[in-house]
């Protein structure tokens, strides 16, 4: 799919002194629509039975049918609409947009396309700032994109605008795509990892990274639980991945090494673009134009969802920053069971500041009555683990085998 979006991080200093990474979120939320043809529906269900896709769907109580079935392998994915329920779509979308006097709608029917423009309420040079979210129907899905927007605008009026446009959705039978769909964010890599006086902050950047791939559990389950794990797959699945990773690690501690962990702007880039981690846009977090994309995120099902995940990831990326030493790299090492994926998402959430009682509302359903060990340092909990080398569709088939069990 076309990235329609690209979003960037600001900065801003809190009253410590300390810089506070305020995040400007760019989503793409894909949501199915309950008129796919009756065709597509029988073949989602015949290929659904033979992968297992419709007990998991069970499990996880979700409708079967088609519908919320997974998109394995792509062997079912392009779910498609007749021209004229596409149409009635679209129809039904200008009539909300009629009612919506505040709101500026922009559609075009024969090519399945909305931008709803809103005025925020600010005022720049003289001129009113807008904002907007855009629809595209596109591989069987509806895809919501919005203009960048801070974790606290989700309190205002693009909150208020996002909530009344899923609301539409939802009534008119459009559904958030949990299995054959994803969620994603974006955040632009300069702006991540820039200091307000103009230099770039490497060691940071080089932890962001190395946090994530230790908390493989993120891709294994808690955050999304796609069964086309090559949708947004771990980065590190095999041991020559992990070897390659564990090399360009050491290539930037060399690097900050002998220049620091705070660097030149061209020093910064010139490295950065030295070093691609390896990553496609299929894997769970990925580099595209200039941003970082994380993609193993389920579509959000309302406002409150939305603005937990945008929470965490805020706030853990503050965590990364403010550590001042380089975070130990303990492998991709996919968790044991669900109880270990618990458990380090549990430190994952605790370290970042936030409430374990919230934050558990974004791993799947059944996880959630689960209780954490609080008392594993995180050393033990990953230096015990041994690197288990794993294809594609032995991650796709741990993910399957541990949803099977609630």
């Amino acid at each position: 799919m076309n990235l329609l979006l690209l979003t960037t991080l600001m900065l801003a200093e809190v009253a410590s002194g300390q810089e506070r990474i305020e995040l400007l979120f760019g989503p793409e939320e894909e949501y199915r629509s309950a008129l796919m043809r009756s065709n597509d529906r029988k073949l989602a269900v015949k290929e659904g039975l033979k992968r297992g896709l419709d007990e998991v769907a069970r499990k996880l109580g979700l409708k079967q049918g088609g519908q919320n079935l997974g998109n394995a392998n792509n062997l079912f994915y392009d779910f498609k609409l007749d021209e004229k329920e596409l149409n009635i779509f679209m129809g039904k979308l200008q009539n909300y947009c009629g009612k919506w006097s505040d709101l500026s709608c922009n559609l075009s029917v024969s090519d399945a396309y909305a931008n709803i423009r809103y005025d925020t309420g600010e005022i720049l040079d003289g001129e009113k700032v807008m904002s907007y979210f855009t629809f595209k129907y596109d591989h069987g899905v509806m895809e919501l994109n919005s203009a960048p927007f801070k974790l606290k605008d989700l309190d205002s009026r693009h909150g208020e605008v996002y909530s009344r446009i899923l609301g539409a959705l939802k009534k008119e039978g459009w559904k958030t795509a949990k299995i054959g769909g994803e969620g994603h964010l974006h955040f632009d890599i300069d702006s991540a990892f820039r200091l307000s006086d103009g230099t770039y902050d490497v060691r940071r950047y080089r932890n962001f990274f190395v946090d994530w791939i230790n908390h493989n559990e993120l891709n294994w389950g808690i955050l999304h639980y796609d069964p086309k794990i090559d949708g947004a797959a771990p980065i590190v699945r095999t041991s020559k991945e992990n070897e390659a990773f564990r090399a360009t690690v050491a290539k930037i501690d060399e690097f900050i090494a002998e220049h620091g962990p705070i660097v030149s702007r061209e020093l910064f880039h010139q490295q950065s673009r030295k070093i691609n981690w390896g990553l496609s846009k299929g894997d769970s977090i990925a580099i595209r134009d200039g941003t970082i994309e994380i993609r193993s995120l389920r579509p959000k099902e309302n406002l409150e969802e939305m603005k937990r995940v945008c929470r965490l990831l805020e706030s853990r990326l503050n965590h990364v920053a403010k550590v001042d030493r380089l975070l130990p790299y303990y492998g991709g090492i996919a968790p044991a069971g669900v109880q270990e994926a618990i458990d380090r998402f549990y430190l994952y959430v605790t370290e970042a500041g936030e409430s374990w009682s919230e934050m558990k509302k974004l791993m799947p359903v059944p996880w959630r009555t689960l209780s954490p060990n609080r008392d594993i340092p995180q050393e033990r909990l990953y230096s015990s683990g041994k690197f288990k080398p794993s294809t594609l569709y032995q991650c796709q088939a741990w993910l399957f085998n541990h949803l099977l069990k609630f």
